[in-house]
């Protein structure tokens, strides 16, 4: 073996562990109230469904699986309300290839934009793309 595939080799590993294979959504929680996201995924195939919760201090922004996004339900609870969204697979807004990352932000009156993505850039006028804000299309409080 040569020299240079040694160096080549322990190279390529660091590259490929430094970079993130599954495509991700970053949420920014501007709403200024802690919020949980709660993401139900139910598998195409025959399996248990399963829940994951994700919780973001005002301020903060937390990574999300891009791909539980694209084919479940969301919930979101900021306070004593619960806000259901749907609409997260508009076409060519939430990355779905390897490394993809797209940022999303929700506001105080839980709308969620899109702030960066690979297919579309927001301008200065706020332009979204088609169905976007996303706006709660149910909501619950006790």
């Amino acid at each position: 073996m040569s020299r240079w595939a040694v160096i080549a080799v322990p190279a390529s590993l660091v590259a490929l562990a430094a970079c993130d294979p599954m495509p991700i959504v970053v949420l920014h929680n501007e709403s200024g109230v802690p919020v949980e996201l709660r993401i139900t995924y139910a598998p195409a195939e025959k399996g248990d469904a399963f829940e994951e919760a994700y919780k973001v201090r005002p301020g903060k922004a937390e990574r999300l699986p891009a791909g539980y996004l694209l084919a479940t339900a969301v919930m979101l609870r900021a306070g004593r309300c619960s806000y259901g969204y749907q609409g997260f697979d508009s076409p060519g807004v939430i990355g779905r290839e390897i490394g993809a990352r797209t940022d999303i932000a929700l506001n105080a009156s839980m709308q969620i934009r899109v702030v960066q993505a690979r297919a579309f850039r927001p301008t200065s006028t706020g332009r979204q793309p088609a169905g976007w804000p996303l706006v709660p299309i149910s909501r619950t409080c006790r």
